[in-house]
């Protein structure tokens, strides 16, 4: 972030965005955008690693100035990581993941967060292989999307951009990611206020019965 602010003095990074103090030049503009998009993927990872690293100390040892926050729970790290930074369960929780999957000596500078996200679930050797057939694909004018890149890794080689307009698995459907992370952050948040230690046998069954729809459409598959 402090090298973002000495782009130039026109501008600096403020804690709710850019703050503009006066007019800047095209070029000024523009020397942002590279140091953004490294911002972005060196905070996804330094986010993760943090919280992995903090893995290694004594579950019940609070952050300082926790200890008596309503509703934590003292063995669960990623409360206190809530509480401390801010952010939701669900985006700690995919820092995390990432971070934990992709080694250091994996992660390459030149693709973004999600395009490691789309690999966290390979083995190092494949990662290593996919990010070097994306850096190709890149160098030879052809983008290598986040989308792109994931769809390729399911069928197994490298989809044209052509194939990928074309592919009838996205021909027609809703796109029902943003319900499944919508109820994924729900869950995230009832877990983090603590309602698995504190429902009653009766309020499980009830919750029990109204997420009964997702097995059968689970089921149907």
């Amino acid at each position: 972030m402090n090298n973002l602010e000495t782009i130039t003095p026109k501008a600096r990074i403020g804690t709710l965005g850019l703050e503009i103090a006066e007019d800047m030049t095209f070029e000024e503009w523009n020397q942002f955008a590279p140091h953004f998009g490294d911002a972005a993927l060196a905070l996804g990872f330094a986010i993760g690693d943090w919280l992995l690293y903090g893995e290694r100390f004594d579950p019940q040892r609070v952050l300082p100035g926790f200890e008596n926050m309503p509703g934590k729970v003292p063995h669960e790290r990623y409360q206190q990581a809530l509480l401390a930074t801010r952010l939701d369960i669900t985006t700690l929780q995919n820092y995390a993941y990432v971070a934990r999957n992709v080694p250091r000596s994996v992660r390459h500078e030149l693709l973004s967060f999600d395009h490691h996200r789309a690999l966290a679930r390979l083995d190092a050797a494949d990662q290593r292989e996919w990010i070097a057939t994306s850096l190709a694909e890149n160098d030879a004018g052809r983008r290598m999307s986040v989308r792109r890149l994931r769809r390729s890794i399911e069928v197994g080689r490298v989809l044209t951009s052509a194939e990928l307009q074309a592919d009838p698995a996205d021909a027609g459907i809703v796109n029902h990611i943003p319900f499944v992370n919508r109820l994924v952050g729900w869950w995230g948040r009832m877990r983090a206020e603590g309602w698995l230690k504190t429902a009653t046998k009766e309020q499980r069954a009830a919750l029990k019965r109204d997420l009964q729809p997702i097995i059968e459409i689970i089921n149907e598959l």
